[in-house]
């Protein structure tokens, strides 16, 4: 069972997902936050923010009680 997912994080902010016209959506709480169950799709995202500009982020490990 997996126990362990990943979210990135920039500006003290959590990502949620991509809005209109490829914009960044953002929440200030981990329950808002987008979860990655493996550092595959945190990575695609990744590129995606860096085609946007978006550098100085961070992936956070964050460990699931299951």
């Amino acid at each position: 069972m997996i126990d362990t997912a990943y979210v990135l994080m920039f500006n003290n902010r959590f990502f949620r997902k991509f809005g209109k016209s490829k914009r960044v959506q953002t929440a200030w709480s981990l329950a808002g936050a987008e979860l990655f169950l493996s550092t595959d799709d945190a990575f695609d995202v990744q590129i995606k923010l860096e085609a946007l500009g978006k550098k100085n982020f961070l992936v956070k490990t964050v460990r699931l009680d299951v």
